[in-house]
């Protein structure tokens, strides 16, 4: 039993000398979607990698972890081509000095596994290659590649939400 405790200390250590540890999420899917709203005003998720450049649009990034802890924290950095006019803000994000990037540490509640988070377009977006990189610690979970044009979508998969 003392070895039990004196084991359990050791590995708590570790894991807070070594965040990434106490972080090893598993992907077991993931998926980037587009927000819409069909004719009846019912939500609709496309699968796609083109984000319309429409105001109000919304978009995200989905994963499913496996043995999910709650919370799951994660950092996400987020590139745009250009600076867009405005990013909002939290206490939880912080601006590159070109303001084209921003880095917001994120703590999510799983959904049937599924974490997620959602950006929506504003006026004066940039369009172009966007990248967002979603962080367990030092390790990479998941990078987003997508890019932002004018109104329609690209190849795409619906699914009602």
């Amino acid at each position: 039993m003392h070895f039990a405790n004196a084991s359990l200390v050791a590995v708590t250590m570790l894991a807070l000398v070594h965040p990434a540890l106490a972080r090893d999420y598993e992907v077991l899917d993931r998926d980037f979607v587009v927000i819409t709203s069909d004719a009846d005003g019912e939500s609709v998720a496309t699968s796609t990698d083109i984000v319309p450049l429409i105001a109000g649009t919304c978009y995200e990034w989905q994963l499913k972890l496996a043995k999910a802890k709650l919370p799951v924290s994660v950092t996400e950095l987020f590139t745009l081509p250009g600076a867009p006019s405005d990013w909002g803000s939290t206490d939880t994000t912080s601006l590159s000095a070109d303001g084209r990037s921003i880095t917001t540490q994120l703590e999510l509640q799983p959904a049937e596994s599924w974490i997620w988070h959602t950006w929506c377009v504003l006026e004066g977006d940039p369009a172009g290659p966007h990248e967002i990189v979603v962080m367990a610690g030092e390790r990479e979970l998941a990078r987003f590649d997508f890019t932002a044009k004018s109104a329609h979508l690209g190849s795409t998969k619906s699914k009602k939400r």
